[in-house]
């Protein structure tokens, strides 16, 4: 590290000063868009597998999910309704 120089330095120090502070800015600068690219690959990584791969799907995803369980119940009770009406027709017919 070089030693700052004092008062009133020559215009070949403080040249030297100013391009020495410039490359630790510039350092600073790539390091922290390196730091900015891990993570937003990271984070692409983590949303690709979480994301819905369809509108129907993006829905149920939104939805809470009580709200998709109820669906799911009331539409497995209306299903086994159906059957069991349809069980107690063919049996009656005969």
């Amino acid at each position: 590290m070089q030693s700052i120089p004092s008062g009133g330095g020559t215009q070949e120090d403080i040249q030297r000063r100013r391009e020495y502070l410039q490359a630790q800015r510039d350092k600073l600068v790539a390091l922290k868009k390196r730091e900015r690219e891990k993570q937003f690959e990271k984070q692409e990584g983590e949303s690709k597998s979480q994301r819905p791969k369809s509108a129907r799907a993006a829905k149920i995803a939104l939805t809470s999910p009580a709200e998709s369980n109820l669906d799911q119940n009331e539409k497995q009770l209306a299903a086994r309704r159906a059957l069991a009406e349809r069980l107690k027709q063919e049996l009656f017919e005969k």
